[in-house]
């Protein structure tokens, strides 16, 4: 389960720069704001099952 752990942290990475950046009122590009749209549903999804 190493290996995923080591995907969480980057993906809690990313999602937080992107956080970041947004409050700072720093435009996020088109890949950036899909990501973020995709990520959300998923930690959505997992809230659920907790």
């Amino acid at each position: 389960q190493k290996p995923k752990r080591a995907k969480d942290a980057a993906y809690h990475r990313e999602k937080m720069l992107l956080c970041k950046q947004e409050e700072a009122g720093i435009e996020l590009n088109a890949e950036q704001t899909d990501w973020r749209d995709d990520t959300d549903d998923e930690s959505d999804d997992q809230e659920l099952e907790s």
